[in-house]
């Protein structure tokens, strides 16, 4: 009786060995991936930021006044934007908060007026040293390894509903002329969109017409027709209202962020900025007599 027990006792050591490993092996089959296997997104990707202020290496300065929209749009590991100048794009990397370029920026090559090449060099600079990134009261603000806020940028939120566009007349506040350049127009120029696609304004010397089809964010802008007035305000102010519709003849996209519109080019750089006159809704209609057809030019 003893031999056969010593027989069968190696036998129930071998299976009170196994059975932890099998145990161990279902536990791990059975058992659901970890949640973070799949990264969520970046609160701040996938939209347009308004850059606002940059630290120039003494001072947080704000953006020039007379430089282009800086707009950025973080997405996918891609970086776009404006500093002011000339556009930029490149690459970046995110951690939890790090924030890093992950290559090279590059660049459009156009000249500008001395303050905003200089705002353009801090503005790069910057970019190639922030380390983190933070969302502060709305803003988000890049950071350098010692928590110096180097870029802030404020939110676009972007509203493009059909009553967004022709519920309001448009004030322009500025225009980006043939080279580059964001000006404020001498006179009051002002643009309409109806809801049977046309558009009306004035440019500072005459008033205008055209059409134009919209479709999601995408717009289109027919020729412009205009009166053949005289502009009695001096030649600058007529070069001025040439250049505005130049623009014009450039738009090919618009945003609409509360009371400011922009209307942007191929690109999606901005070319002219509006600002509502009046909230969305219904307006009285006021019939208005234009000349005959062989007045326009």
């Amino acid at each position: 009786m003893s031999t056969d027990h010593r027989r069968h006792h190696p036998l129930i050591l071998t299976l009170a060995c196994i059975w932890p490993l099998f145990c161990q092996a279902q536990t791990e089959m059975t058992q659901p991936p970890a949640v973070g296997a799949i990264p969520a997104p970046t609160p701040f990707e996938d939209m347009d930021w308004h850059l606002t202020t940059y630290w120039d290496g003494s001072k947080t300065v704000e953006l020039q006044a007379r430089g282009r929209p800086s707009i950025f749009r973080f997405s996918e590991g891609r970086l776009s934007g404006n500093t002011g100048c000339n556009q930029i794009q490149g690459g970046y990397q995110i951690e939890s908060d790090l924030f890093r370029l992950a290559s090279g920026l590059a660049a459009t090559r156009m000249a500008c007026p001395e303050p905003l090449m200089q705002q353009e060099s801090a503005v790069i600079h910057n970019l190639q040293d922030v380390a983190r990134y933070r969302l502060a009261g709305g803003r988000l603000e890049l950071m350098n390894k010692a928590g110096r806020v180097l870029l802030s940028f404020t939110p676009l939120a972007v509203d493009t509903g059909p009553q967004a566009l022709t519920g309001r007349a448009w004030r322009v506040e500025g225009y980006v002329d043939g080279q580059g350049t964001l000006v404020k127009p001498l006179a009051a120029i002002d643009l309409s969109f109806d809801p049977q696609g046309r558009i009306s304004g004035f440019d500072g010397c005459n008033h205008y017409l055209s059409g134009f089809v919209r479709s999601g964010h995408v717009l289109s802008l027919g020729p412009v027709a205009l009166t053949a007035m005289a502009c009695t305000s001096g030649l600058e102010r007529e070069r001025q209202a040439r250049a505005y519709r130049a623009a014009l003849a450039r738009v090919q996209a618009y945003r609409i962020t509360g009371d400011r519109l922009l209307l942007l080019d191929a690109s999606n750089h901005p070319v002219i900025e509006l600002r509502a006159l009046d909230p969305p809704g219904p307006k009285l209609r006021v019939q208005m007599r234009w000349p005959s057809p062989s007045r326009y030019t």
